[in-house]
């Protein structure tokens, strides 16, 4: 992931979050090409209003596809 790319998340993280405590875990994937991509605040709004939450302790494997 550039850096470019992590400050983008950084700062649209502190744009969105209100003050909520989360933390987020962001991958690096390939999409096909002209996939449309979301505003990275749009993408964490949603995010954080769908209160999404994930147990580290199952070995389930997630979707990724819809975060693209």
């Amino acid at each position: 992931m550039s850096r470019c790319d992590v400050a983008r998340l950084c700062v649209a993280s502190l744009k969105v979050s209100g003050g909520q405590s989360s933390s987020f875990d962001c991958i690096n994937i390939d999409v096909p090409e002209g996939t449309k991509s979301r505003p990275t605040e749009i993408a964490l709004i949603e995010f954080l209003d769908a209160e999404t939450t994930y147990d580290y302790s199952t070995d389930r494997k997630l979707d990724y596809s819809m975060n693209v």
